[in-house]
Protein backbone atom coordinates (compact mmCIF):
# COMPACT_ATOMS: atom_id res chain seq x y z
CA UNK A 1 0.00 0.00 0.00
CA UNK A 2 1.43 3.75 -0.63
CA UNK A 3 -0.09 6.91 -0.38
CA UNK A 4 -2.43 7.87 -3.25
CA UNK A 5 -2.31 11.12 -5.29
CA UNK A 6 -5.96 12.19 -3.66
CA UNK A 7 -4.90 12.15 -0.31
CA UNK A 8 -5.46 15.54 0.70
CA UNK A 9 -8.85 14.77 -0.11
CA UNK A 10 -9.05 11.42 1.47
CA UNK A 11 -7.81 13.18 4.40
CA UNK A 12 -10.76 15.75 4.71
CA UNK A 13 -13.50 12.87 3.80
CA UNK A 14 -12.06 11.54 7.09
CA UNK A 15 -12.24 14.91 8.94
CA UNK A 16 -15.77 15.27 7.58
CA UNK A 17 -16.47 11.64 8.63
CA UNK A 18 -15.18 12.14 12.10
CA UNK A 19 -16.87 15.65 12.18
CA UNK A 20 -13.49 17.40 13.26
CA UNK A 21 -13.01 20.04 10.70
CA UNK A 22 -11.88 22.62 11.68
CA UNK A 23 -12.77 22.75 15.53
CA UNK A 24 -10.60 20.04 16.89
CA UNK A 25 -6.98 19.87 16.55
CA UNK A 26 -6.17 16.36 14.76
CA UNK A 27 -3.22 14.50 14.08
CA UNK A 28 -2.49 11.94 11.28
CA UNK A 29 -1.15 9.02 12.49
CA UNK A 30 0.99 6.59 9.80
CA UNK A 31 1.93 2.65 10.82
CA UNK A 32 5.01 1.22 9.10
CA UNK A 33 5.86 -2.26 9.79
CA UNK A 34 9.29 -3.37 9.79
CA UNK A 35 11.16 -6.76 10.12
CA UNK A 36 13.61 -5.90 12.41
CA UNK A 37 13.81 -3.27 15.44
CA UNK A 38 16.63 -2.10 13.84
CA UNK A 39 15.58 -1.43 10.25
CA UNK A 40 12.26 0.17 11.91
CA UNK A 41 14.35 3.10 13.98
CA UNK A 42 16.80 3.96 10.49
CA UNK A 43 13.49 4.02 9.47
CA UNK A 44 11.85 6.33 11.87
CA UNK A 45 14.93 8.39 11.64
CA UNK A 46 14.83 8.48 8.24
CA UNK A 47 11.30 9.52 8.04
CA UNK A 48 11.55 12.21 10.95
CA UNK A 49 15.00 13.90 9.04
CA UNK A 50 13.91 14.53 5.91
CA UNK A 51 10.00 14.97 6.53
CA UNK A 52 8.94 18.02 4.96
CA UNK A 53 6.42 18.65 8.13
CA UNK A 54 7.07 17.64 11.86
CA UNK A 55 6.75 14.11 12.54
CA UNK A 56 7.43 11.87 15.31
CA UNK A 57 8.43 8.28 14.79
CA UNK A 58 7.86 6.04 18.12
CA UNK A 59 9.21 2.15 17.54
CA UNK A 60 8.09 -0.68 19.41
CA UNK A 61 7.24 -4.89 19.04
CA UNK A 62 4.41 -5.35 16.67
CA UNK A 63 1.24 -6.23 18.25
CA UNK A 64 0.81 -9.32 16.68
CA UNK A 65 3.82 -11.25 14.39
CA UNK A 66 7.90 -10.66 15.01
CA UNK A 67 7.67 -7.29 12.77
CA UNK A 68 8.56 -3.88 14.38
CA UNK A 69 5.88 -0.83 14.40
CA UNK A 70 6.76 2.51 13.50
CA UNK A 71 4.21 4.15 14.02
CA UNK A 72 4.42 8.25 12.89
CA UNK A 73 2.65 11.08 14.16
CA UNK A 74 2.50 14.71 12.86
CA UNK A 75 0.17 17.88 13.38
CA UNK A 76 -2.82 17.94 10.71
CA UNK A 77 -1.81 19.65 8.00
CA UNK A 78 -4.04 20.72 5.14
CA UNK A 79 -2.21 22.28 2.70
CA UNK A 80 -1.86 20.75 -0.78
CA UNK A 81 1.88 21.21 -1.12
CA UNK A 82 3.08 20.01 2.40
CA UNK A 83 0.93 17.10 2.09
CA UNK A 84 2.22 16.10 -1.45
CA UNK A 85 6.19 16.05 -0.01
CA UNK A 86 4.58 13.96 2.87
CA UNK A 87 3.27 11.65 0.38
CA UNK A 88 6.10 11.44 -1.98
CA UNK A 89 8.70 10.99 1.28
CA UNK A 90 6.88 8.65 2.64
CA UNK A 91 6.46 6.34 -0.46
CA UNK A 92 10.00 6.74 -1.17
CA UNK A 93 11.19 5.21 2.71
CA UNK A 94 8.37 2.41 1.89
CA UNK A 95 10.06 1.89 -1.55
CA UNK A 96 13.41 1.86 -0.19
CA UNK A 97 13.59 -0.05 3.37
CA UNK A 98 10.72 -2.52 1.87
CA UNK A 99 8.12 -0.94 4.53
CA UNK A 100 4.82 -2.83 5.07
CA UNK A 101 2.77 0.42 5.00
CA UNK A 102 -0.43 -0.51 7.06
CA UNK A 103 -2.26 3.14 6.14
CA UNK A 104 -2.75 6.21 7.93
CA UNK A 105 -5.81 7.43 9.90
CA UNK A 106 -6.91 11.28 11.30
CA UNK A 107 -6.54 10.78 15.09
CA UNK A 108 -7.71 13.32 17.98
Amino acid sequence: MILKQDFRSQVLTQLQQKRSYPAKECHLDFYFFLPTEALAHNFGERLMKGCPVDIIADIRPSPTGSDWLCQATTPLILDTEPLDELRSHINRLVHEFHADFDGWEVTQ
